[in-house]
């Protein structure tokens, strides 16, 4: 199987433009996404699962880009998973998060070295935070 022996998953993947007509929603590509996760978290035995949001995210909120990661933020809280949701200021991830990316690769080199401490500390990961 191919997580055994992984005890946590870092969820990264969301979308900033919809395109309804290749089926890219917001409700798909972040909601639904996240149910996915959380479902496979479930099957798998994966207890811990950290989700990397957005600021200003709320179930509810009239923009839906915002509604649809709040909702997801929500299933996250409801869960039960041991989780952590890390909420980024728009301005820090516009350009360089635009889908599961492993950290380690090239979204560490782009995310601020403070961000990617408190990442790998919520992991309970003994690995070094990559240069």
């Amino acid at each position: 199987m191919g997580v055994q022996g992984t005890s946590v998953i870092v969820h990264f993947a969301e979308v900033w433009k919809e395109q309804p007509r290749r089926g890219v929603t917001f409700e798909e590509a972040n909601l639904h996404a996240m149910a996915n996760v959380l479902h496979a978290a479930s099957v798998w035995g994966i207890r811990r699962l950290i989700f990397v949001s957005i600021g200003g995210s709320r179930p509810g909120d009239p923009d839906p880009y915002f509604d649809a990661r709040g909702r997801a933020e929500a299933l996250v809280r409801g869960s039960d998973r041991s989780w952590t949701v890390f909420r980024l200021a728009l301005r820090s991830v516009r350009g360089c998060v635009h889908g599961p990316v492993p950290v380690g690769g090239t979204l560490a080199r782009e995310l601020p070295p403070v961000f990617l401490s408190l990442l790998y500390e919520s992991t309970g990961s003994d690995q070094a935070v990559p240069p």
